[in-house]
């Protein structure tokens, strides 16, 4: 346990001090997902005058602090306070007036943890999720514009992290690797019924990072776990091994994906079209990885087969709850 302990430690610290460089990547890159934008399409909403939503032995004030914060800024304890909060509320219990000015916020901090710009509150994105799921998106609560605006900052939000990949291998699960945003696509697609606008654009390898995140999640429907080459098999230490593609960020354990999600994968993931999707990833790299990816595309037609029935796999899942695929592993 000391050990993975140690090594866990070991690697944050290696992180935490190329911060500088990251964050100089960051800048570079056009990020879609655009606070300011989203709060405006929430009408710019003030701080409610009274404060009503507090149950569950939360101090109301501790909602007041996260309002008079400014701008993005919130502190992330907080937050996790309020998700939690309302995770064990329903509906109408639920104040929409703080949730207004809550919920950018929440937002936000979900944006820097999938782009890695803060790497201490997994707990609080996890419990984000939680509510997310449990309230459909809060969907009830806010308006059309506003829904739209949170699938959409989301999607954003995934597609940049998404273009941010550099590797196109790993090893272990600690750090920047593409687990994250394979872990928040599942969890979009369970709440939000708009994938194909994200796939579609995601898919088209118009960058490279786009590219490499198209060539691993192809691998993962290739190669059997121990052989996946972008994808080091599972580690005691480390993790690692290729992401479950049904699997959630957050405690999301009685919803399946949206109809309309698995029709659209459905009508649109084909052995053929991954191939040529594969090809227009290639097409974006050079080096090492320009070398990798084609690999890759010679070994697809052995490959063909076990794709098919992946997909097959993989479609029935995705219309499963993680419960109803717990059991039915079991049995």
């Amino acid at each position: 346990m000391s050990s993975s302990r140690d090594g866990f430690e070991s690697e944050k610290r290696r992180i935490l001090d190329n911060r500088e460089l990251w964050e100089a990547c960051l800048k570079e890159l056009c990020m879609r997902a655009d606070f300011n934008k989203l709060v405006e399409s929430f009408g710019n909403p003030e701080p409610p005058r009274l404060i009503v939503q507090g149950e569950y032995d939360v101090d109301p004030q501790v909602f007041r602090k996260l309002c008079n914060a400014p701008g993005a800024e919130a502190d992330p304890n907080l937050l996790y306070q309020y998700v939690h909060d309302v995770c064990w509320l329903d509906d109408e219990s639920i104040q929409p007036e703080l949730l207004e000015v809550v919920l950018p916020k929440c937002l936000e901090m979900w944006r820097k943890d999938i782009v890695r710009m803060d790497l201490e509150h997994g707990g609080t994105v996890e419990m984000f999720w939680t509510a997310m799921a449990r309230h459909q998106g809060f969907k009830k609560l806010l308006s059309i514009k506003q829904f739209e605006a949170v699938g959409s900052f989301i999607s954003d939000g995934i597609l940049d992290s998404i273009d941010l990949e550099r590797s196109l291998s790993f090893e272990g699960m600690v750090g920047r690797t593409p687990y994250h945003w394979f872990h928040a696509l599942g969890s979009f697609a369970t709440v939000f019924s708009t994938l194909a606008e994200l796939w579609e654009e995601w898919w088209s390898s118009k960058s490279s990072g786009h590219a490499r995140g198209v060539l691993q999640y192809a691998s993962c429907l290739m190669y059997p776990e121990y052989q996946n080459p972008i994808f080091a098999p599972w580690t005691h230490d480390r993790g690692g091994g290729p992401p479950g593609l049904w699997e959630t960020e957050g405690h999301i354990y009685d919803r399946p994906w949206r109809e309309e999600n698995i029709a659209f994968l459905r009508s649109t993931l084909t052995p053929e079209y991954i191939r040529g999707s594969m090809q227009s990833a290639a097409d974006m790299l050079d080096g090492i990885q320009l070398l990798l990816a084609s690999t890759m595309i010679e070994e697809f037609p052995e490959s063909e087969l076990r794709v098919a029935v992946q997909i097959e796999e993989l479609l029935d899942n995705l219309a499963l709850t993680a419960m109803e695929r717990r059991i039915g592993f079991t049995q």
